[in-house]
C-alpha cells in the first residue's frame, strides 16, 4: 500500500480492504518483541473494537475509506501516519447506527458551535415540555368524557339484551 500511495494511486477517498488497513498500521506500530503476525492480530482486534465503538465504519463492500482509517490511526498513534492522506472534517461524526433507519449524531467542531447547539436544544426541550403538559391536560379533559361514553355504551349493551 505504501508504494502505491507514493505513486499517487490512492487518495483519502480510496476504498481499501481490512487486510491492507491492518497490514499498513501493523507495519508502523509493531513492537520489537512481537512478530508481524502478532502485531497484525493486535491491530485487527483494535480495528474490530473501533468498528463496534463507531470510530470506524465499513463500506457496503466491507472495505474502509483510507482517509477515515488514517484519521483514526493518527488519533490513536500521534505522529505515525502524517504522510498518509486523512479525511478531516469540520464536524465529527460521533456515531452512526444503521437499522431500518439512519440515526446519526453530529458533534460541533468548535466551542461556540457547542454553546449554540446547547442553547437550541434547551429551547427545544422547553417547547416539548410545554407541548407535553398541554397534551396531559387535554388527555385528562377527554378522559372524563371517554369514561362517560364507555359507561353509556355498557348500559346500552345491557339494556339492548332485555328486549
Amino acid at each position: 500500500m505504501q508504494d502505491s500511495m507514493n505513486r499517487g494511486r490512492l487518495t483519502a477517498r480510496s476504498i481499501i480492504s481490512r487486510h491492507d488497513a491492518v497490514k499498513e498500521i501493523a507495519e508502523r506500530i509493531g513492537r520489537p518483541d512481537e512478530t508481524e503476525k502478532e502485531s497484525a492480530n493486535r491491530v485487527s482486534h483494535l480495528v474490530g473494537y473501533a468498528l463496534k465503538q463507531g470510530h470506524l465504519a465499513t463500506q457496503p463492500n466491507g472495505g474502509f475509506i483510507l482517509g477515515e482509517v488514517v484519521a483514526w490511526a493518527r488519533d490513536k498513534w500521534p505522529g505515525r501516519f502524517t504522510d498518509l492522506p486523512a479525511v478531516v472534517s469540520d464536524d465529527v461524526l460521533d456515531g452512526i447506527v444503521c437499522r431500518d433507519f439512519m440515526d446519526m449524531v453530529v458533534l460541533p467542531a468548535t466551542l461556540e458551535k457547542c454553546h449554540a447547539q446547547i442553547n437550541q436544544q434547551h429551547h427545544q426541550i422547553a417547547e416539548l415540555s410545554d407541548a407535553l403538559q398541554a397534551a396531559k391536560t387535554e388527555f385528562e379533559r377527554l378522559r372524563t368524557d371517554a369514561m362517560k361514553w364507555w359507561d353509556l355504551c355498557e348500559k346500552n349493551r345491557i339494556n339492548g339484551g332485555k328486549r
